[in-house]
């Protein structure tokens, strides 16, 4: 296992958007009074943007998000993530468009702010509530894309009553996230290995070129992502790689021979982690 202050960082990724919503309370009322039920059963709001201005920047939040947990390890309940020291430079990297897709949408939402206002004013009608619309200099600022990288902890400067219970609580943090790791690649073998037996037995399909690459990419990631010593763990990924070297789409598609050999290979290589 790695010494704690070499092992990687912890990552944090938290966004702000302007997207106030207002309670409802007439609307919960009136909906519990038609169906005769309580009115503290339910909730009711109301969209201040509609969604349609807000959606393009959700979906940056959540491929960014998406991206943060390929290349990291769960740590704690709190949102942070370990990302071992290997793999902090892939994932900046990772990180450079989803950021300029971010600046750009923003940048997007900004000049087109006043038509945006106008658009609830047109919506809403008497629920619009011009107090809860910053001014157009103001807009900008509502909008946040962090992903934070802080210092895993240095537990041996804590006393040692609670340096002995943070080590604990450590090393089943290492135990979890090298198990995630290991069932990471395990769903990604069965899925791989389900889609092959469908083509295989000749189902009518779409099979994705991803369905290949996803498996490959992880295990060509393991190895940097290790943070406990996995031998079975390495030795799976290798063989996937090989088993995937001279394989794709097209070739598990026009043969049947080839897709249910691919299958049965990916399913013993997913058991040999269980």
């Amino acid at each position: 296992m790695k010494d704690i202050l070499s092992i990687g960082l912890l990552v944090n990724a938290s966004f702000k958007k302007f997207n106030p919503v207002r309670k409802n309370t007439k609307m919960k009322n009136q909906y519990a009074n038609s169906n005769g039920s309580d009115a503290e059963m339910h909730s009711g709001s109301t969209r201040m943007v509609h969604k349609k201005f807000i959606d393009p920047l959700q979906k940056i939040e959540t491929k960014t998000r998406t991206v943060v947990k390929e290349y990291t390890l769960p740590w704690e309940d709190r949102g942070n993530r370990l990302v071992t020291a290997e793999m902090v430079p892939a994932l900046q990297e990772a990180l450079v468009p989803l950021r300029r897709d971010w600046a750009n949408a923003v940048e997007e939402f900004v000049v087109e702010y006043d038509k945006i206002v106008a658009d609830a004013r047109d919506k809403l009608k008497g629920d619009f509530r011009p107090e809860l619309y910053p001014s157009a200099s103001d807009i900008r600022n509502r909008f946040q894309f962090n992903v934070v990288f802080m210092p895993m902890p240095d537990n041996s400067r804590l006393i040692e009553s609670v340096r002995e219970e943070m080590e604990d609580i450590f090393n089943d943090r290492i135990n979890e996230a090298s198990a995630n790791l290991r069932q990471r690649l395990m769903d990604k073998l069965l899925h791989l290995s389900d889609k092959c037996k469908s083509l295989a037995n000749g189902d009518k399909m779409k099979f994705y070129e991803s369905n290949l690459s996803n498996v490959l990419d992880l295990c060509n990631m393991i190895p940097d992502m290790l943070i406990k010593e996995d031998d079975e763990l390495l030795e799976v990924a290798n063989e996937a790689k090989k088993l995937l070297a001279n394989i794709n789409s097209d070739l598990l598609k026009e043969s049947d021979i080839t897709s249910a050999t691919v299958s049965r290979q990916a399913r013993e290589l997913a058991n040999a982690l269980i």
